[in-house]
């Protein structure tokens, strides 16, 4: 379960497996149509990820956070 850093509500999300057992994930929040997307590994490790910020229409570093 992930969580919107912009709102706090709850996400829905989706994965996505890859070959070499890494997987990508793509969560959107109900609440104000923010994303949080990236890749993981098969330990849940996130690899690269970024948040989408609907109120400024851009892309973010999850670095940031």
């Amino acid at each position: 379960m992930e969580r919107c850093i912009y709102c706090n509500s709850i996400m829905f999300g989706e994965n996505e497996t890859k070959r070499d057992k890494s997987y990508n994930f793509f969560n959107t929040c109900p609440t104000c149509k923010s994303i949080y997307e990236g890749t993981k590994d098969k330990n849940d490790k996130v690899l690269k990820s970024r948040w989408w910020n609907s109120q400024k229409q851009q892309f973010e570093s999850a670095n940031n956070y």
